[in-house]
């Protein structure tokens, strides 16, 4: 019935559960929707490692590459089941599950080769600066030049060609 709480749920009917509360879609367009569970990626703390997609078995974070379109994390909030999976599996504590918030905007993705070791990575393009007294600051943000591990190693410091 809609309108009434469930009575206890185990994780796997969380999701579905909760849409039978959420709005009709023929509902007051101008309000957003709420979803009890949220994850929400900080881009700042982020490291690209995707370490949290694989672990959500309902599917509520991916990384998404469409065609035209540049590659960025989408959070499915609708599928989530407020476990936490992701957020312990985040290093970073780039992650947090907020509850009774609307779905959040895709995190735009930056891709680049590894200077040192020349792999393939992306990292979260970080959100633009603030405007300061009313004056855009520079939008450019720079984009890495070396991936998670040897951002995080300093390996490449110590990389030297032997003659």
């Amino acid at each position: 019935e809609p309108g009434a709480t469930p009575a206890a749920l185990d994780e796997t009917d969380a999701a579905p559960a909760w849409a039978t509360l959420l709005p009709d879609s023929g509902e007051s367009a101008r309000q957003p929707v709420l979803y009890p569970y949220v994850p929400q990626i900080d881009p700042e703390r982020c490291n690209g490692c995707d370490a949290c997609i694989p672990l959500c078995r309902h599917q509520t974070l991916e990384r998404v590459d469409e065609d035209g379109a540049p590659a960025a994390y989408r959070v499915q909030a609708q599928h989530c089941s407020g476990c936490g999976v992701c957020v312990d599996a985040c290093d970073q504590q780039a992650l947090q599950v907020l509850t009774l918030q609307p779905a959040p905007a895709d995190v735009p993705l930056q891709s680049g080769r590894c200077r040192a070791c020349g792999s393939r990575f992306h990292v979260p393009s970080a959100p633009p600066p603030a405007p300061v007294d009313g004056v855009a600051a520079d939008t450019a943000a720079p984009v890495s030049v070396y991936c998670r591990i040897c951002a995080k190693t300093h390996h490449h410091r110590q990389l030297f060609q032997v003659y």
